[in-house]
């Protein structure tokens, strides 16, 4: 995976360019669109927004990527509870 270069100027955010931040909400709709806000850990209705978290199927750590195929919606405590574990 490629280290994004910061900019001097750049708009940045907890460490996460802006930019990227817009990519992620733009995911986070396109997953609730699909699944019908589904939590794919739990299976019930994610029913507040704010409740609504992307969980790598395959962690970050263990070298997953941060793309569509490798995403899934999640309640935050069901995210918190799986932690740094590969599901499928």
């Amino acid at each position: 995976m490629k280290k994004k270069k910061f900019t001097p100027g750049a708009k940045v955010r907890y460490g996460i360019m802006l930019a990227d931040q817009r990519h992620m909400k733009f995911i986070r709709a396109q997953l609730m669109l699909k699944t019908g806000g589904i939590c794919a850990i739990c299976g019930k209705k994610i029913e507040k927004d704010e409740d609504a978290t992307l969980d790598h199927i395959i962690p970050r750590s263990m070298g997953g990527a941060t793309t569509m195929d490798n995403l899934q919606l999640a309640h935050k405590s069901c995210n918190l509870e799986k932690g740094n574990i590969f599901t499928i």
